[in-house]
């Protein structure tokens, strides 16, 4: 008897562009091998036949609104429920979650993000399975340690917004693993903070990965001026404020033994303060979203992830090492991968730290060497999609959604 799986998406994984899309499409790829896989997501109409390529039945709902300020205030202040469970809320797709479950006989609903995960809470019948892509109330927990209180600063509003939502994402995210027969995390670390809201839904690992086919290896080192790329979500509030950082402490110190580094910011949504940033400093191009990020991977001579909060794992950490870019990165930007710095990646904390490992690395084109195949082989042997695809089988099984093997 085949098994029949639904999975809930916030995007189209259609082009793969976000970590979030490139997880969804191998997981997507990944129960299609054992299971007839029907999806929804939001997006345009026009995006219908990208994920009807993907799946056996396919709905695409409309994103949601974005409320205005009033409405957003409004929410802030008199909701129980955090800014996250609003974002997509959406009677649309509610409705058609229920009617597919209820016409179509689902044995797995799977809600990939806690922003798409609200129809878990009324469903009954199928086996509901929660994918953590971040354990989200530790994440603003850690975004509200990062932001000190100081009254009249800038940061009083991100440290009172972070406050409040580490709590009503606690009471909400326990309330979707309550209603879950099984919850996935993308680390040892993210399951343990699932599993600090004293739930009893069982909570399996399943790592990120990417497909290497996807993102080949190249060994040739690129020509032209020593140069550092970034690549990520511009909206996201962690990525934004660990470039602001960058750039204000870290790029002068780098500047000091390498003048002629260059940045390339690649990713959606830039905020107005890093597009006048990348205006008036010609060594910082902040590009905005691309089509295909490989040709930025081949031109860098590695990528920098600066993030001092966030949770999860760092799935373009994963593309560029499989592409055959070093990495250099914060203590918290591989958080959740089992990399060994020094061998696997080039770790750096302080503006000192970073300022060395730079000129390390854009100086020896053999360190440069070493770090793309160590890179390449830690993907291919741990963080391949053909090595994680099974863990999603065994998690099924356990969880009673499939027979046993």
């Amino acid at each position: 008897m085949t098994t029949r799986a639904l999975f809930l998406l916030p995007s189209v994984p259609l082009p793969a562009r976000s970590g979030a899309q490139i997880r969804n499409l191998g997981l997507l790829r990944a129960a299609a091998q054992w299971a007839e896989v029907d999806a929804i997501a939001f997006g345009a109409a026009e995006e219908e036949p990208a994920l009807q390529h993907l799946v056996a039945h396919a709905s695409v709902v409309p994103r949601p609104r974005l409320a205005g300020g009033v409405e957003r205030l409004s929410r802030l202040v008199r909701s129980p429920l955090p800014d996250l469970a609003w974002r997509y809320h959406s009677t649309a797709f509610e409705r058609t979650v229920s009617l597919l479950v209820a016409e179509r006989g689902y044995d797995v609903v799977q809600a990939e993000g806690l922003e798409v995960a609200r129809p878990l809470l009324t469903l009954s019948g199928p086996t509901r399975v929660y994918d953590a892509h971040n354990a989200e109330w530790a994440l603003q927990r850690r975004a509200e340690a990062a932001a000190s209180p100081r009254l009249g600063s800038s940061t009083l509003l991100r440290w009172a917004y972070s406050r409040t939502q580490a709590a009503r994402l606690a009471r909400y995210e326990r309330a979707v693993l309550a209603a879950s027969t099984l919850a996935l995390a993308v680390s040892q670390q993210d399951a343990s903070m699932l599993e600090a809201l004293g739930t009893t839904t069982p909570v399996a690992v399943l790592p990120n990965a990417v497909d290497p086919a996807t993102y080949p290896y190249a060994e040739t080192d690129p020509a032209g001026p020593p140069t550092l790329l970034f690549l990520g979500k511009l909206d996201y509030r962690p990525n934004a404020e660990g470039l602001r950082w960058f750039l204000e402490a870290v790029l002068p110190a780098i500047r000091r033994g390498v003048p002629a580094v260059r940045l390339f910011v690649v990713g959606a949504t830039p905020p107005p303060w890093l597009v006048a940033w990348g205006q008036r400093d010609p060594g910082v191009a902040v590009v905005g979203d691309v089509d295909d990020e490989l040709p930025y991977l081949r031109r860098a001579h590695a990528l920098f992830i600066p993030l001092l909060a966030g949770g999860g794992s760092r799935l373009k950490a994963l593309v560029a090492m499989s592409a055959g870019t070093p990495v250099m990165t914060t203590r918290q930007g591989i958080e959740g991968l089992d990399l060994e710095p020094g061998r696997d990646v080039l770790h750096a904390d302080t503006p000192r730290e970073w300022a060395e490992a730079s000129a390390r690395l854009l100086r020896s084109a053999a360190m440069r060497t070493e770090l793309r195949r160590a890179g390449r082989a830690i993907v291919t042997s741990r963080y391949s999609s053909a090595v994680t695809a099974p863990r999603l089988r065994e998690a099924w099984q356990t969880a009673g959604a499939l027979p046993a093997a």
